[in-house]
């Protein structure tokens, strides 16, 4: 059955959101028995985004029948809220949902000043009684719903706020309001697990923090989420294996449960690179339902990780007819035709995402990096500088981050530190601590490693690490994993190799433990073979990195290896592959991560291409370097010269 809608008769305008209140509690309730089952909220709410309705307070009985169509349900539920004060009264309806049927009606008359959870209990039991369930159903315990919800009418309002958003995919929207529902219910579980949930996929902070509290408080959710979040809070505790062993257990115990399948996609493609499991999984939670439509955005990265582009794009298009007003899937598709090399392509995709919904801030950030990618600096800024605008002061420091990028890709390396030095100074005194805080000072090592003030870009690199600790004191990838290998490369080209080999070590264990398959170790183990002379054990490893992210920064180091090997065409076709997928800077993998190595892949293709004797293809990357780096600070000029007299001399031959 369908509990689809109560309508505030008391108070027609609902100004206190009663009607979702009741709407939801009584689905949450009478969800608790295993002889009904009841449509989810989310499902519910997929339906409406397609029928155009989400934002509808009240629905008409054509759209409830509608909805119950397209869910395949027989009976719906509709109510009306008959007072408010002194004392809650509430009727309800059981009715065939394509016929109308009238099979029973309930009412429910609560005592003055009486609790409008209780009321809400009252009115389950009698629905309840009204349906006829087996005898083995009065056997069942039957909780009451605040003790599995809230007990707050303003915690449960800001949660389902929310949770629009988080169906919505406005991650940041949702969070804030399930953070606003805590300030009334600090013990709210539900609000900590959909913050979990809203900041795992982005490894947005905050995650470990919300699924302990969630965990904390377990004992306050129905059975499903109490075992759903076990699963989910043994990540930071025994590791991703047994977060999926927790998962599957789950799909066994309630087979009918989408979400338990779409995370394990999700764990499967992001934290442990299997995308056939990851693809059975979104195929199995598309099968419960085909118009999930956030699996089809994530079923996406499998199939791309496969190289099935023509599967990655029916499944994102498969999104946007699912919802047509919607950014997130434009922005999605905006990134897959960037990987795929499209680049114009993806800048369509992330404007329409704009169009929609101007304040997508991931859609700004992205089509600032395409006009970058295009060599557009001045387009990029501009984009870029509506981040500056935000209300969230951590969507404006990572605007000013992204801008730093742009001198630091045409070799501005000056120009860079002063805008670094700039953005730095507004972070503090906006207090914008952080992520992209931390990221700053990253790129301000790359910057001095660049220019070889290897002890300064030591110290700018620890004081990234200090904030992730301090920011983020439980998070490993930020701590001890992201962009470790590049502190190994600059203590190795310093020549303190034994502090290297600790770092690596750590790295190593780090990576172990948390069960994730990251590309640092390798990395880093090729960078100290690679300082001993052992190019060959170098290179065995550097293909390893490559092989685990097909990250941008180790497929340079292992192309760059191939040419010191002499081995030209083996080096071509990594940078080929690496400089044809336009991604971003969200995680240190990515393209223009490392601006600066980002260019200098042009150079390293075009020497390969020359000593293959592909003259053509030499000429265009030395061109496509030495224009993106035509204004380059003194300090890249060695490799600028050579560049230019290796293109006059190929010319001159032509």
């Amino acid at each position: 059955m369908a509990i689809m809608f109560f309508e505030n008769m008391a108070d027609p305008e609902d100004e206190g959101n009663i009607a979702p209140i009741v709407t939801s509690a009584l689905n949450t309730d009478l969800g608790e028995s295993e002889y009904i089952r009841v449509l989810s909220e989310q499902r519910q709410h997929d339906i409406l985004k397609e029928l155009g309705k989400e934002d509808l307070k009240l629905l008409d009985r054509s759209v409830a029948a509608e909805v119950a169509k397209r869910a395949g349900v027989n009976w719906i539920v509709t109510g009306k809220i008959l007072r408010l004060e002194p004392n809650y009264v509430l009727t309800s309806q059981i009715e065939h949902a394509i016929t109308g049927e009238l099979r029973k009606t309930q009412r429910v008359q609560g005592e003055a000043g009486e609790d409008l959870f209780n009321v809400i209990d009252k009115l389950t039991g009698e629905i309840r009684m009204d349906l006829s369930l087996p005898e083995e159903a009065g056997e069942e315990p039957d909780r009451a719903v605040a003790d599995i919800t809230t007990h707050s009418i303003e915690a449960y309002r800001y949660y389902l706020e929310g949770i629009n958003h988080f169906y919505g995919f406005r991650m940041d929207r949702a969070v804030e309001r399930f953070c606003k529902a805590l300030e009334y219910d600090s013990t709210y579980a539900r609000a900590y697990f959909r913050i979990a949930m809203a900041t795992l996929p982005s490894h947005a902070p905050g995650f470990d923090q919300a699924i302990a509290k969630a965990a904390e408080y377990s004992d306050r959710v129905p059975e499903m989420e109490r075992q759903f979040i076990k699963s989910m809070a043994s990540l930071n505790i025994e590791g991703v294996d047994s977060t999926v062993d927790g998962l599957e257990r789950l799909t066994e115990r309630f087979p009918e449960e989408k979400e338990p399948h779409y995370w394990l996609g999700i764990f499967y493609a992001h934290f442990l690179q299997q995308p056939e499991k990851a693809i059975r999984h979104f195929e199995r939670a598309l099968e419960l339902d085909p118009n999930y439509a956030i699996a089809y955005n994530d079923i996406t990265v499998p199939y791309l990780e496969l190289g099935d582009f023509e599967k990655a794009l029916w499944a994102i298009n498969q999104y946007i007819f699912l919802s047509p007003n919607d950014a997130n899937p434009h922005d999605t598709k905006g990134i897959m035709l960037g990987e795929m090399g499209e680049l114009d392509k993806a800048i369509e995709s992330f404007q329409r995402a704009l169009d929609i919904d101007s304040t997508f801030y991931s859609s700004s950030e992205y089509l600032g990096y395409m006009y970058i990618f295009k060599r557009n600096y001045e387009e990029a800024k501009a984009i870029l500088q509506k981040m500056l605008s935000s209300t969230d002061k951590l969507f404006r420091s990572a605007g000013r981050c992204d801008l730093t990028r742009i001198p630091m890709y045409q070799g501005r390396l000056d120009d860079a530190l002063n805008a670094l030095t700039h953005a730095i100074a507004e972070d503090m005194r906006e207090q914008a601590t952080g992520e992209f805080l931390s990221q700053k000072y990253v790129l301000w090592a790359m910057i001095y490693h660049e220019k070889g003030e290897l002890d300064l870009a030591l110290e700018e690199f620890d004081k990234a690490i200090d904030i992730y600790r301090r920011d983020y004191p439980d998070d490993r990838m930020r701590t001890e994993i992201w962009y470790r290998d590049f502190q190994v490369q600059v203590l190795v080209e310093k020549g303190d190799v034994t502090r290297a080999q600790e770092i690596a070590d750590g790295l190593r264990t780090a990576i172990e433990e948390s069960g994730r398959q990251r590309y640092e170790y390798w990395h880093a183990a090729g960078l100290l073979a690679y300082a001993r002379g052992d190019l060959e054990a170098s290179l065995t490893t550097f293909v390893r990195a490559a092989e685990v992210r097909k990250g941008f920064w180790p497929r340079y180091t292992l192309a760059k290896t191939y040419m010191e090997l002499n081995r030209p065409n083996e080096a071509i076709p990594i940078l080929e592959a690496a400089l044809s997928r336009y991604d971003g800077a969200w995680l240190p993998e990515q393209r223009l991560s490392n601006p600066i190595v980002a260019v200098k892949a042009y150079y390293l293709l075009g020497l390969a291409y020359e000593k293959s004797g592909s003259s053509d293809k030499a000429i265009a990357n030395y061109e496509e370097f030495l224009e993106i780096w035509r204004n380059a600070d003194k300090e890249l000029q060695l490799e600028v010269a050579d560049a230019r007299q290796r293109l006059n001399r190929l010319k001159s031959r032509m």
